[in-house]
Parts: C-alpha cells; sequence; structure tokens
C-alpha cells in the first residue's frame, strides 16, 4: 500500500527508509493479489525472501561461514 495524504504507509516509516527497491515488492504483490486476492501481505513476501536469500547464502558459503551464520540466527534460541 502506498501513503496517501491522510495515512503514511510502512514502507515510507523511519524504521523503512534503508529498504530500497519496493517495487520489486511490488511487482510480486501484484502478481500474487491476482492469484490469490487479499491472502498474502507484503510482510510475508519481504519475509519468504528473507529466508530465501538466508537459505541461498548459507548454501553457497564455505563450511565456517555456514556454521557462524547458524550460530549468529538461532544463538537466542540456545
Amino acid at each position: 500500500m502506498d501513503s496517501t495524504a491522510i495515512n503514511q504507509a510502512e514502507k515510507d516509516g523511519p524504521p523503512n527508509i534503508s529498504v530500497r527497491s519496493f517495487y520489486v515488492i511490488d511487482e510480486a504483490k501484484a502478481k500474487l493479489e491476482l492469484a490469490c486476492p487479499r491472502t498474502v501481505s507484503c510482510a510475508d513476501i519481504i519475509a519468504i525472501s528473507a529466508r530465501d536469500v538466508v537459505a541461498m547464502v548459507i548454501s553457497k558459503s564455505p563450511n565456517y561461514l555456514r556454521l557462524a551464520i547458524f550460530l549468529v540466527l538461532f544463538s537466542r534460541h540456545i
């Protein structure tokens, strides 16, 4: 959702100022809306994308880097 005169969209809020390429999320959201209207949020798209990027980085990293990433991601659960 884009900002309006009376409502600031979350993507325009201060915590998200450093996030770039919202057009990619907007394009994905538009395609998902055609397939399953009002089902998938932009937050869902970001969460799934982040998960997939982490998996991709881990799969292409040397073993010592995989361990370091694992420890950073899951240390608060140990």
